[in-house]
């Protein structure tokens, strides 16, 4: 199984998609729940790379529904977040 890590997303508004736009961070970032833009994102680790590896289709899948509705994904009680909203 593949070692996950937190990355903090600073790119710019339709850039949420690409892994070059997130960095690792140490710890995870304090986001919300709600909100309107991407705070971070749970990612596998690469260790050689301050960005994480490329996006499977559920963490695009994820980033794409918590843009559409505002709100971390997954949204199902009790299931791990992978991706955490701000703004």
């Amino acid at each position: 199984m593949a070692t996950r890590a937190w990355y903090s997303y600073s790119g710019t508004s339709g850039g949420e998609f690409n892994p070059i736009n997130y960095f690792y961070v140490t710890s995870a970032p304090i986001c919300s729940i709600v909100g309107s833009e991407v705070c971070s994102l749970l990612g596998i680790y690469l260790s050689w790379s301050s960005h994480p590896a490329t996006f499977s289709t559920n963490i695009n899948s994820y980033v794409a529904t918590a843009l559409a509705f505002g709100v971390a994904q997954p949204l199902l009680p009790g299931q791990k977040k992978y991706v955490y909203m701000r703004g």
